[in-house]
């Protein structure tokens, strides 16, 4: 499915059930993290304990567009390869 971008990656589950856990992950709602960053966060002054909805061009959606995810798979891939 994402093949094209050529990004190894190992999957890591994380439960967060309190407010103090998600203000020490920096956690931004149902999140998807490309090395410890996410992507699609928007820096708000608190830390909600819940899903978010996505901006996306077909409105707002419980997901990323996968042409979206594509993009922030491969500037992840490209910031890896200049930093190291």
């Amino acid at each position: 499915m994402m093949a094209d971008t050529r990004v190894k990656a190992t999957i890591t589950r994380t439960v967060i059930v309190t407010d103090d856990q998600a203000r020490e992950r920096g956690f931004s709602g149902s999140t998807t993290l490309l090395d410890g960053s996410d992507p699609f966060a928007e820096h708000r002054a608190t830390v909600p304990l819940s899903c978010r909805l996505d901006r996306t061009v077909e409105g707002p959606r419980g997901v990323p567009t996968l042409p979206d995810l594509r993009q922030a798979l491969k500037r992840e891939r490209a910031r890896l390869s200049t930093s190291g």
